[in-house]
């Protein structure tokens, strides 16, 4: 027996559990690392609270990525012609969730959990894959940004 939407599938060894795991658990690390390079950045830019709240913000749009690939995908509003609606802010909309789903279309393509949880094996390259881009892409974006704002920031500093 087979599941009719996956097809027949052939499964063979490749590896063990612990070395599939160590896998998964590495991507799951580089997606962390982005996460902290958000905060510190933002810790950088911003006072304590502001920081917070701007470092929330930014999470909930990385974790929101799927809404926003469905809104950027979604037909026109042409469709429902009982709406009133502006055509140009609509236009203007769409590019911003497009720009959006650019964005974030890397970070949701490494999803480790679901391999996993089938007992599929993770490969290396694209284990390798993600390290490089969200390691050294986003959080090195992240930590260009940072360094920036610090070069330019005067640090207050003792009065004599």
């Amino acid at each position: 027996f087979f599941a009719r939407a996956r097809g027949v599938v052939l499964l063979l060894p490749g590896g063990s559990f612990e070395a599939n795991l160590a896998r998964a658990l590495a991507v799951l690390f580089f997606r962390l690392a982005v996460l902290a390079a958000i905060g510190l950045t933002m810790g950088c830019i911003f006072s304590t609270p502001v920081a917070v709240f701007a470092s929330c913000a930014i999470v909930a749009i990385f974790i929101s990525g799927g809404f926003i690939a469905t809104i950027a995908n979604a037909p026109t509003m042409d469709q429902h012609r009982h709406v009133h609606h502006n055509p140009s802010l609509d236009a203007a909309i769409r590019v911003q969730y497009r720009v959006l789903d650019a964005i974030l279309s890397p970070v949701r393509q490494f999803d480790v959990i679901g391999p996993l949880q089938r007992g599929e094996s993770i490969p290396w390259m694209p284990v390798a894959k993600a390290f490089m881009i969200q390691v050294i892409g986003y959080s090195g974006l992240f930590c260009l940004l940072g360094v920036a704002v610090l070069r330019r920031r005067e640090l207050g500093m003792a009065g004599e």
